[in-house]
C-alpha cells in the first residue's frame, strides 16, 4: 500500500462530526472546569468564610460522587431515549442547558448547601452531556 492510499483511508468523511464533538466536549469541559477553579472557590468564600475549605471540599466531593454515577446510568438512559430530535443531540442539548442554568443556581445561590445542590445538578446533566458527545464517536 502507497503512501497516498494510506492518508486517504485514515481520512474520515465526517468531518463535521468532528468539529462538532470537539467543540461540544470542549466548552463542557471549560463549562465545568472554569466555574470550579476560579469561580466557585469564591462563592464558598463569600458565604462561609470560615470554614470555606471544608464547605468546598464536601461540596466538590459530592459533585465528583454525582459525576461518576452519572456518567455510566447517563449512557444507559441515552441509549434508551428515543426522540424525533435525536437521542444524542437531545442530551447533547439539555445536558448543555440545563447545566449553564445550574450554574446560573451557584451564581445566585445565598446558602452553601444551595450551591451543592447546583453544582451536583451541574455535574449530572453536563456529564450526561459529555457522555452524549462521546458515545457518537463509536456510532
Amino acid at each position: 500500500m502507497d503512501r497516498e492510499t494510506a492518508l486517504e483511508s485514515i481520512k474520515t468523511p465526517f468531518k463535521r462530526l468532528i468539529a462538532g464533538i470537539l467543540i461540544s466536549e470542549g466548552s463542557q469541559f471549560i463549562a465545568l472546569m472554569a466555574p470550579l477553579m476560579i469561580i466557585f472557590v469564591f462563592k464558598v468564600m463569600e458565604i462561609d468564610p470560615e470554614h470555606y475549605t471544608i464547605s468546598f471540599g464536601i461540596i466538590t466531593g459530592f459533585g465528583a460522587l454525582v459525576a461518576a454515577f452519572a456518567n455510566p446510568n447517563g449512557d444507559a438512559l441515552i441509549d434508551r431515549t428515543s426522540l424525533k430530535f435525536g437521542r444524542r443531540r437531545t442530551w447533547i442539548l439539555m445536558g448543555s442547558v440545563l447545566g449553564s442554568a445550574s450554574l446560573m443556581g451557584i451564581a445566585l445561590s445565598t446558602n452553601v448547601w444551595f450551591i451543592g445542590m447546583f453544582w451536583c445538578a451541574a455535574n449530572l446533566f453536563f456529564n450526561f452531556g459529555t457522555a452524549s458527545a462521546t458515545a457518537l464517536v463509536p456510532d
